[in-house]
């Protein structure tokens, strides 16, 4: 329900012509000038007053002590007769809605907030402070001093510290030399970063027993996401964005742009810390954020980050549905055992589009993840159900695929190598086949009750 509230008659009824057709609009009549009338707008969710007093620094708003409208509303004033609106805080309006509508955050939750320091994560904190007054959230601040921009990042962590002090909501703070764990990890210093930030943040919701983590990512973010991953090279989950939530971690701020964050912290004199390798173009994420983006916004179309993030929620859409084909087919035509994955000849046989990621399901089960699995791979075993049993292909992480009579056989390279081979003599139409040249030692890997003398040498 939208409530509209006017200053005289003339306004009622004009609202009332404009609005005759919609049965959501309500009118109040009030003074605006009247303290008592002010304290009765206070406790109506009021969302557009129109009024024909004087406004302005002398002007009857600005002279009553409206406290809960000027703490939880914004108010901008329009030229036709005077209308001012009063609504709650655009972020916060919009950020409230994007969590009911995605079902992220219930009452009651204890949410960990992942904060750098810089103008996301700070305005999510002050968001999510304001939201937890409608959904009564607990929160939690995580900060992670990376050790790699030296005083600047402790500069961080400082405001970071003060800002949880000065807000009374209790912080953990984590020290991670980032340079050593990648090394450590074998990943690239961003990366290890990100992976030491979310291991931080389970052990904190395990401390204080929370059950959500939100991190703060933006509109401008997902849109730089879907093109950078388009760019690089990706499939259909990689250009439908950053998801909205993934198991316990929320992203409340992918509603809003970079944009509106700033605006919310400018109107709010809510200061923050910057990064200054964001502005660095050496680094292709920010070319795209700084150059490219831009140019596109300037010369293509200015809504531009809006319509690659409406497209990547439409390819979402196509993927969740995907996936939850791919699962029923999984379990119809792949056998987890001892020896690795075994992928049937008859998954071959359907829609490619299933075919493949039925292979990467089952490359990723084998090696617990796919960062370095590309479509190239996928494509290898796909040709290679077509060929000859026996024939191979390596995978990374140490994975081989090998066709076997019946499918493919995604194993271990060191259970192979390591695999003895029993030797025993074979004997077809009473001539013994195991001599040279295979020097008494070969392997027949039996995948039915029989086989006829033509399949021996294809299986030896």
């Amino acid at each position: 329900k939208i409530y509209v509230a006017v200053h005289t008659d003339t306004q009622c009824k004009r609202i009332k012509k404009i609005y005759k057709n919609d049965k959501n609009i309500y009118c109040i009549k009030l003074d605006v000038t009247d303290k008592e009338d002010i304290k009765k707008l206070n406790k109506i969710d009021v969302d557009i007053l129109i009024s024909s007093a004087a406004i302005g620094d002398g002007g009857s708003i600005s002279e009553i002590k409206m406290d809960k409208v000027r703490e939880n509303f914004e108010v901008n004033m329009f030229s036709n007769f005077e209308i001012v609106q009063i609504v709650i805080k655009n972020m916060i309006k919009k950020v409230l809605n994007f969590i009911k509508e995605n079902n992220m955050l219930q009452n009651g939750d204890s949410v960990v907030l992942g904060v750098s320091g810089g103008a996301d994560s700070i305005c999510m904190l002050y968001v999510l402070k304001e939201i937890s007054k409608f959904i009564n959230l607990k929160l939690v601040v995580v900060h992670v001093h990376h050790h790699i921009r030296g005083k600047e990042a402790d500069g961080d962590m400082e405001y970071v510290r003060k800002i949880c002090d000065k807000e009374h909501i209790p912080y953990e703070i984590f020290h991670i030399d980032a340079k050593k764990e990648a090394i450590a990890r074998g990943m690239s210093e961003e990366e290890a970063g990100r992976v030491c930030r979310y291991e931080c943040f389970a052990k904190v919701q395990e401390k204080y027993n929370a059950n959500k983590i939100s991190v703060a990512h933006n509109l401008n973010d997902n849109s730089e996401t879907i093109l950078f991953n388009l760019f690089r090279g990706t499939g259909i989950k990689g250009i439908s964005g950053i998801p909205m939530q993934r198991d316990n971690i929320v992203r409340p701020l992918l509603c809003v742009s970079r944009k509106e964050i700033e605006k919310y912290l400018e109107e709010n004199h809510i200061s923050y810390r910057t990064d200054k390798t964001n502005f660095e173009t050496e680094y292709s994420r920010n070319k795209l954020r700084l150059e490219l983006i831009p140019y596109i916004k300037e010369n293509i179309n200015k809504k531009a980050e809006y319509n690659i993030v409406n497209a990547g929620k439409m390819l979402g859409e196509i993927e969740d549905y995907l996936e939850i084909e791919t699962n029923k087919t999984y379990d119809e035509y792949v056998d987890e055992n001892e020896e690795g994955i075994f992928i049937s000849l008859k998954a071959f046989e359907i829609h490619p589009a299933i075919a493949k990621r039925i292979v990467r399901k089952g490359i990723e089960k084998k090696a617990g993840k796919l960062k370095d699995v590309t479509a190239a791979h996928v494509e290898s075993i796909i040709n290679l159900a077509k060929l000859e049993v026996s024939k191979s292909v390596n995978l990374p992480y140490n994975i081989k695929a090998i066709k076997k009579y019946k499918g493919i056989l995604l194993s271990d390279l060191s259970d192979i190598k390591n695999e003895k081979i029993k030797e025993i003599p074979i004997i077809v139409n009473n001539e013994l086949i195991n001599e040279n040249p295979y020097n008494g030692k070969f392997k027949i890997d039996f995948e039915n009750n029989g086989f006829s003398v033509d399949d021996i040498q294809e299986l030896l």
